[in-house]
């Protein structure tokens, strides 16, 4: 890691093999971020030598130039950290070629690809040098973009990162309700097992239960007539009953 103490108003970092932080907080590297009198962290979390390049805006002034030098990390990643969708979840999957003494794997999430918080952690393996796979289900993720991180942490407290997975979910659209509008009942076809909550515009609970992956008849006989809200996970839909 290496730190420097800013005197200046700084313009522009550039690298792709290393994090940069300013206040604590990730950047995201190759886009101008500016710091004026302050600390910036550099983590790189590949092995080898990187160039980096600081610009400062006052005038008169030119191009400082870096090289950030990372010894043999104690978790040699194998592959890049990866996030693909799976129904409604998403799983991030990361490979590793070598470990030494390491603890366990954080799995981090943010929504903004600055504020990371941890949703999980895995067991690592010590000393290994098998290639070995992860994968981590994260259940509920946000509509939109989700952005995910892997803090390898070491027995003795030493870590570092993976790269950043940038993974984009839509609201599930194969949940179909019909026919609607209905008179007794409705077919609602998920892709999942889930829970159902109708209610009405007013959030009084009409009925709870369980769905299983596939179709289900929900009898609406016992229902006043007008427009209960169903309630599928996080999304609602309105049905009219006559």
């Amino acid at each position: 890691m290496t730190i420097l103490r800013c005197r200046r108003s700084l313009r522009q970092a550039g690298g792709t093999n290393f994090h940069l932080y300013f206040n604590n907080t990730l950047q995201v590297v190759g886009f101008g971020v500016a710091f004026s009198g302050d600390v910036v962290k550099i983590i790189p979390f590949l092995p080898g030598i990187e160039n980096i390049s600081i610009v400062a805006t006052v005038s008169g002034s030119v191009t400082e130039n870096f090289k950030i030098v990372n010894g043999p990390l104690r978790v040699s990643w194998k592959n890049q950290l990866l996030g693909k969708i799976n129904k409604t979840q998403i799983q991030i999957t990361w490979s590793v070629a070598t470990q030494l003494n390491n603890e366990k794997y954080i799995i981090e999430y943010s929504k903004d690809a600055r504020n990371f918080s941890s949703i999980g952690e895995i067991a690592g393996d010590g000393t290994s040098n098998e290639i070995k796979h992860f994968d981590y289900i994260h259940t509920s993720p946000s509509i939109g973009m989700n952005y995910y991180l892997i803090k390898q942490v070491d027995y003795d407290g030493q870590y570092s990162y993976s790269n950043i997975a940038t993974v984009r979910y839509n609201a599930d659209s194969s949940i179909n309700i019909y026919p609607n509008p209905t008179t007794s009942e409705v077919t609602v076809n998920v892709p999942s097992a889930t829970t159902l909550l109708i209610i009405n515009v007013y959030g009084k609970l009409f009925s709870q239960q369980d769905m299983s992956e596939g179709r289900n008849t929900i009898n609406l006989v016992e229902l006043p007539s007008g427009i209960p809200i169903f309630v599928v996970g996080d999304q609602r839909f309105k049905v009219l009953k006559e």
